[in-house]
């Protein structure tokens, strides 16, 4: 499953999507989150479109509680916050 958390004992915490629906942001009880390429979805089925996954890292040392994706300048940005009291900012490539 491409929303599948790294490690079996954590959970899915938070889904977050572009406003374009280009992007999906999907987020873990363990501090990572995956942001996928799902821009394919517009031209096929659901069933039938390509998940590409962009970028996979641990942001947090604890689970992560929200996030969102957006477009700024032609760039996608993913904002992450955490129980561990940090919000942090990265581009779609994790940096």
């Amino acid at each position: 499953s491409f929303i599948s958390p790294l490690d079996e004992k954590e959970n899915l915490t938070n889904v977050a999507h572009s406003k374009d629906y280009a992007r999906l942001l999907t987020m873990d009880s363990g501090g990572y989150f995956k942001l996928w390429d799902i821009s394919d979805v517009k031209e096929k089925s659901l069933y039938r479109a390509n998940f590409r996954e962009l970028c996979f890292i641990r942001a947090h040392k604890k689970g992560i509680a929200g996030g969102s994706v957006f477009l700024f300048e032609q760039n996608y940005y993913v904002a992450t916050g955490s129980a561990d009291k940090d919000v942090k900012l990265f581009t779609e490539t994790g940096n």
